[in-house]
């Protein structure tokens, strides 16, 4: 059976938020590829990056639409072309809580993209999606994650040693919390 797209679309200003499917594979590849570089220090599975490790979890996301897995996951688009994922993970349910994830296309980072999709994908999440915090991590070395973070407000609530993995070496984590009374003031 075909998987299409399922869930709702969000739309920023500037970014545009679709529930991720397998058409969007090829496009998806292309910005993985062209940011393997950027990617690689921060998330775990952009070593082993390959086109049909795309179409997987292209595929897999539709899956979760389709079946209500509260893992959604969204292809962020800008200026016209996929520019990365971003997802929301309701990490303990019963809790009303979950984490945002994501990553951008390196020729398109610092002009507030992700910024933009952060707040849609948090602002869904809470009225939506029905959670009360959303938590977020960052590797202290990723400036450009923690301003996002911050520009979202997120409060940085420690550090998770050891709580990453990417470049074959383990890597602490800044462990953000934001909750929803707190973001709707």
């Amino acid at each position: 059976r075909r998987l299409g797209r399922m869930g709702p679309t969000l739309q920023g200003e500037h970014v545009v938020l679709t529930p991720s499917a397998p058409e969007d594979t090829e496009e998806m590849w292309a910005a993985t590829e062209s940011s393997l570089a950027e990617l690689i220090p921060y998330m775990v599975w952009a070593e082993d990056a390959a086109p049909e490790h795309t179409r997987a979890f292209m595929e897999m996301a539709a899956h979760n639409w389709r079946d209500g897995v509260a893992n959604w996951i969204f292809t962020i688009r800008a200026e016209g072309s996929v520019a990365g994922t971003i997802s929301l993970l309701a990490s303990k349910p019963m809790l009303k809580v979950a984490e945002v994830g994501y990553w951008l296309r390196s020729d398109l980072t610092g002009r507030g993209y992700m910024t933009e999709a952060v707040r849609a994908i948090v602002e869904w999440g809470f009225d939506q999606a029905g959670m009360e915090r959303v938590e977020l991590r960052a590797s202290p070395a990723n400036i450009g994650s923690i301003r996002v973070a911050e520009k979202v407000g997120f409060i940085r609530e420690g550090l998770l040693r050891g709580s990453g993995a990417a470049a074959g070496a383990r890597h602490d984590h800044y462990i953000y919390g934001l909750l929803k009374e707190e973001y709707e003031r």
